[in-house]
């Protein structure tokens, strides 16, 4: 599975060059915005569904997944991926949580949430990715400076038993002369296997910020829908009723092995009252010309000037 994480600096040209891109998961921290909502970005796009401020994370995900509301608010969204067979013989676990993060600038390094989702996946032994722009600096993830907000994520990331995957001196932000190493991908110790071929991209994003670039060691199935409009509510409605289990401890005990059982019992009564069928692949857009593919080139090959000289930054502006 090909994932990405990056920092879109609410960019529309750059949301629309990271659609080019055929990542299963991408990790993103300040997307464009309308109002309270992310914009540019083709395919399914969570984020905080009732956030009153602009959104400066959200998740692209191309899988079996769905959101965390719990862990999920402007500056932060989490998901939970359901893994295939593969991963689920190398974790011991059927789900991964995956959150990207925005850390701000102006607000503490530590989220409360951030701790607490942290909290959650080491006591319950869930494989967690966190995909950050953390706007810290620490040679804990190469960067040869160490800043006061450095200091406090490198504490909290060990006292959690947590693992840091950036590697090599690549900075993941250039803007003119300042180079910087904020964004890194963090795991906890249940994960670590999971992240492999790291990476900063030398591929142009149209913003300030680089792709980070992973993969989880594994194919993904191909995908799949159920067409709800065909399913046979009947006999669904019978599959349910006959094998419903008893609910244990209705007084709140084990609530969520409670609601993985019930999403264990509607998903088996779909598999025979609405089978999933292969998609099709989509077509390409037919507006897509030549004429703007030449265009395209053309606009990246003027950014490549923002990292030469002053000169060359003066005609890029």
């Amino acid at each position: 599975m090909s994932t990405c994480q990056i920092n879109l600096h609410k960019s529309s040209a750059a949301a629309a060059e990271l659609n080019r891109h055929k990542f299963d998961l991408v990790c993103i921290t300040e997307p464009p915005y309308r109002g309270t909502r992310v914009r540019g970005i083709d395919g399914t796009v969570i984020q905080c569904p009732n956030s009153k401020d602009r959104i400066r994370a959200c998740i692209k995900c191309n899988l079996d997944c769905w959101p965390v509301q719990d862990y999920t608010d402007a500056d932060m969204c989490t998901i939970v991926v359901n893994l295939n067979h593969d991963i689920r013989i190398q974790t011991g676990k059927d789900f991964a949580v995956v959150a990207s993060i925005y850390l701000d600038i102006t607000m503490g390094v530590i989220k409360e949430k951030m701790k607490k989702l942290v909290e959650y996946c080491n006591s319950k032994e869930l494989p967690l990715i966190i995909c950050t722009d953390s706007n810290s600096h620490s040679g804990l993830w190469n960067s040869p400076d160490t800043n006061e907000r450095g200091e406090m994520l490198e504490e909290f990331v060990m006292t959690n038993d947590l693992f840091i995957h950036n590697k090599g001196n690549k900075p993941t932000f250039v803007k003119g002369d300042s180079k910087t190493y904020v964004d890194i991908t963090i795991t906890n110790c249940f994960a670590i296997n999971l992240v492999n071929d790291w990476e900063v991209s030398d591929d142009q994003t149209l913003s300030d910020h680089k792709y980070i670039t992973f993969s989880f060691n594994y194919e993904p199935k191909d995908k799949q829908f159920r067409n709800l409009k065909k399913c046979d509510w009947t006999l669904f409605r019978e599959l349910t009723e006959h094998c419903m289990p008893e609910i244990p401890n209705i007084d709140g005990e084990n609530l969520d092995a409670c609601a993985l059982e019930l999403n264990s019992l509607i998903l088996n009564s779909l598999d025979f009252a609405c089978p999933k069928k292969a998609a099709l692949a989509r077509k390409p857009n037919p507006w897509w010309s030549g004429d703007l593919e030449e265009k395209r080139k053309a606009v990246i090959n003027k950014a490549r000037f923002r990292y030469r000289s002053d000169e060359d930054r003066a005609i890029y502006n």
